[in-house]
């Protein structure tokens, strides 16, 4: 498991804030399980986390800020550099490559059919494969009705037009994952508890700009959301601005 209490603890203590820590065992995430899926409403892999953040929120204040969007803005996650790499081996894919990785099956250790599927695929597929739970061999073992998973039309015209990769699965990042898992289960969450989230970076002028910045000031030998670290790097101490994603 990843703590993130003594980084917490280190940022809170540089601005000034108060500062609570909440610890969440195993026994309490079990306790509230009923709780959790009543709150969720509809099956997600996402929410759980945000349920007891907003819970413990809510006991001091009313409306809280949240940092979700950036990773999709400026290309936080570490696909964002898979995705630039695969375009710059096969910008359209490579059909028989993926085939080769979805025949190979289990017949190969799935680390290497996985780079052969991701390489091969198009745009649109190597996106279905970053946000799916089940590679595809568990998920024909598990239920048919799994075959259909397919990313959106209109993602598949963002990620296929765009002649940046970055920007481009920014995009799809954005209509998809951020809007349909996090920004929805972070709604569900929150006010479950009475809890109003505002979400500053997600702020359509803030977006506007940030899709416009090149991919190559995103991305650095540093890691992802360069221009970011860059913009705050006189505001937050070293140790929280060279950590790597977690």
């Amino acid at each position: 498991a990843t703590d993130e209490a003594r980084h917490s603890e280190l940022m809170a203590r540089h601005v000034g804030a108060d500062h609570t820590e909440v610890f969440v065992s195993g026994e309490d995430i079990a306790a509230e399980l009923p709780n959790i899926l009543s709150s969720m409403d509809q099956p997600s892999v996402d929410g759980v986390n945000s349920w007891f953040v907003s819970r413990a929120t809510r006991a001091s204040v009313k409306v809280a800020l949240s940092g979700l969007g950036s990773d999709e803005i400026f290309a936080g996650y570490p696909h964002f550099r898979r995705f630039r790499q695969a375009a710059r081996l096969a910008p359209r894919g490579r059909p028989f490559l993926a085939a080769a990785g979805r025949l190979a099956g289990s017949r190969l250790p799935e680390r290497f059919t996985a780079i052969a599927r991701f390489i091969g695929g198009t745009p649109a597929e190597r996106h279905v494969q970053v946000r799916e739970i089940f590679p595809a061999g568990r998920k024909r073992d598990l239920s048919a009705c799994f075959q259909g998973e397919a990313t959106s039309a209109a993602t598949a015209r963002m990620l296929a037009d765009d002649p940046d990769p970055i920007n481009a699965t920014a995009r799809a990042e954005i209509h998809g994952y951020l809007v349909n898992t996090l920004l929805r289960d972070a709604d569900a969450m929150s006010m479950t508890h009475s809890l109003e989230v505002r979400v500053p970076f997600i702020d359509h002028r803030v977006v506007d700009f940030a899709l416009s910045v090149p991919a190559r000031l995103k991305i650095t030998s540093q890691g992802g959301k360069a221009v970011l670290k860059e913009a705050v790097r006189d505001l937050l101490p070293p140790e929280i601005i060279h950590r790597p994603k977690s």
